[in-house]
């Protein structure tokens, strides 16, 4: 059996410079070429109306007048300063996939085109001799953000593959098609952030259903989290939105995704919260 922590904040996540990094195609570079072809922000499939990269990037009418979508080049400085207020720390890779407009590509791309998108990118990934992990996870990414009718940044939600705990698998003997596959099913709710003045008025729930929603739609099949458990109200908050809470010596079993016995546990002093897509309404 492989049991890892979940890494906090303090683990680097090894990043790649270069070509390998410019290889995947920014989410502005696609999303001007989705506009050009459809502007429909929802598509009618045999599945039933599915969301598209347009309504990801315009956004769906939130709380209180606010507007959820994914973060603007602009807005993304803003975004993660309110991240870390709530004390989250986003990874250098998530940084540096800002910069570039890469946080969100990959997951734009599935949303019109299905996992097929998702396998297209991974292969890039896979032609370089030495994997660049951190602009993988940049491009799974996605920085939500809440704005306001001022345009102002009142909350934010950022999510990426927990590349650090699955190079930490890798470590104990994970096969690497393993660490891609963690890649592609397990995302990771990093932080989850609302201005102090915009609390108690549904805009975190609101950031936390869009994000499991393009998660879902993109064939993800764990999204989880982790918080300090003297966080005295947040169990109750992620239960309401149907996820599992566990206790600090809890751990969640991953054999659906690997097919072999691996656990996830926590940090020290925290506790996980976690809900697989087969639970969902």
């Amino acid at each position: 059996m492989l049991t890892a922590r979940n890494a906090g904040s303090r683990r680097v996540v090894p990043t790649s410079a270069g070509n390998r990094v410019r290889a995947l195609p920014s989410v502005g570079t696609y999303c001007r070429m989705a506009k050009r072809r459809s502007k429909s922000k929802r598509v009618q499939s045999s599945g039933g109306w599915r969301e598209t990269s347009h309504r990801l990037v315009q956004g769906w009418g939130g709380p209180q007048g606010t507007t959820i979508r994914l973060a603007r080049p602009e807005e993304g400085p803003a975004a993660v300063e309110l991240l870390r207020l709530s004390g989250e720390e986003p990874e250098p890779a998530v940084l540096q996939g800002l910069e570039m407009g890469l946080v969100g590509a990959t997951l734009a791309r599935a949303l019109d085109h299905g996992h097929d998108a998702i396998l297209r990118d991974l292969a890039v990934v896979l032609q370089s001799p030495e994997p660049s992990w951190g602009s993988l996870s940049a491009s799974l990414g996605l920085l939500l953000v809440a704005v306001d009718s001022t345009g102002q940044v009142v909350g934010a939600l950022l999510a990426h593959p927990p590349t650090s705990f699955l190079l930490n698998l890798a470590g104990q003997g994970l096969e690497q098609k393993n660490v891609f596959l963690g890649h592609i099913a397990i995302a990771k709710i990093k932080g989850l952030a609302v201005a102090e003045n915009s609390r108690h008025s549904g805009i975190g729930s609101a950031l936390l259903r869009r994000c499991r929603e393009v998660y879902w739609q993109c064939g993800y099949e764990l999204l989880y989290g982790q918080f300090h458990s003297d966080r005295g109200l947040l169990p109750s908050f992620y239960r309401a939105s149907d996820f599992e809470v566990l206790s600090e010596n809890d751990g969640v079993d991953l054999w659906v995704v690997f097919g072999q016995r691996v656990v996830l546990t926590n940090e020290s002093g925290e506790r996980v919260f976690y809900r697989w897509r087969r639970h969902s309404g």
